[in-house]
């Protein structure tokens, strides 16, 4: 027995515990605990309430034509900055009309339509969960006028501590310099009192929400 476990052990005994005792399971809230289309459909909502906007798209190949079809429904342009992952950059963005955008500066990410992908969507609360990376800039989600998250149904867990075993296997066993909870759009109320969108980051949170169970999930009640 090392010195440090018999500590531990005089410390267990004082409490009338034993050293080998196992820990209690942590207390998990019933909004973080839900699964399958519960869990979906509660994520669904509480985006919603956030101010978030979701499209939802059958499969990943999808994606280009259903963001050129809403962005021309809110009458934007279909200039789009695209970051490096691997899963988005091989999709067909122009042949669906969509003009793509290379640069990173500062200035040229302000005020543009920025497309990324996110670690996970956070049922417990509705927040897209951004973490930094080689293939994700972290100001793509945060200098641009209107920020569309592709996110996947099965990416959507049911609560806080289902994010840190993800970021940790995304980052080959080791966290990201940054890891961001975006629960929708920018917004202060701070000068005088008066709701202002875009204060501080996108104005627009929009998600696109990939997978065959997404549609069903937007059904109300």
């Amino acid at each position: 027995m090392s010195a440090r476990e018999d500590i531990l052990g005089k410390i267990a005994r004082s409490r009338g515990t034993s050293a080998g005792t196992a820990k209690p399971a942590p207390l998990r809230p019933a909004l973080g605990a839900k699964e399958g289309g519960a869990r979906l459909a509660q994520f669904c909502h509480l985006a919603l309430s956030l101010g978030c906007t979701i499209v939802p798209v059958r499969e990943m190949r999808a994606v280009p034509a259903s963001l050129a079809h809403a962005l021309s429904e809110q009458n934007l342009k279909g200039d789009v900055w695209l970051n490096d992952e691997p899963d988005l950059t091989a999709l067909s963005w122009q042949e669906a009309g969509l003009s793509l955008h290379s640069e990173r500066g500062k200035d040229d990410l302000d005020g543009v339509i920025s497309v990324t992908g996110a670690l996970a969507g956070l049922a417990e609360t509705g927040a897209v969960i951004m973490q930094s990376s080689a293939v994700h800039p972290f100001a793509m989600g945060l200098l641009p006028d209107v920020h569309v998250a592709v996110l996947r149904t099965d990416q959507i867990v049911a609560g806080m501590e289902d994010i840190w075993p993800l970021a940790r296997k995304a980052g080959g066993n080791r966290l990201p310099r940054a890891l961001s909870l975006v629960g929708g759009p920018s917004r202060t109320g701070d000068i005088e009192a008066t709701l202002v969108m875009g204060a501080h980051g996108p104005r627009s949170l929009q998600i696109l929400l990939v997978g065959e169970e997404a549609e069903a999930a937007l059904e109300p009640n």
